[in-house]
């Protein structure tokens, strides 16, 4: 049985597997899910910072920032 829950735009659902736990993470705003699979005895913190990340970083390799300009030549 999954169960969720919400915070800051993503919605966490927890998936036990044995003595695994598959977290899927989506972000309200644009849809976009990832998952993780973390120990079934690690705190929901522990699992909820870990899926936020891998969702921010998905979010930015999908929409990478630009280079900032320095000063000094590009070629």
């Amino acid at each position: 049985m999954s169960r969720a829950s919400q915070s800051h735009g993503i919605i966490f659902e927890y998936i036990p597997q044995g003595r695994y736990v598959k977290v899927c993470a989506i972000c309200t705003k644009t849809g976009l899910e990832v998952s993780i699979v973390g120990d079934i005895k690690a705190t929901k913190d522990e699992l909820n910072r870990i899926a936020t990340q891998k969702l921010h970083r998905m979010k930015e390799k999908k929409n990478p920032k630009p280079l900032e300009s320095t000063r000094g030549i590009i070629v």
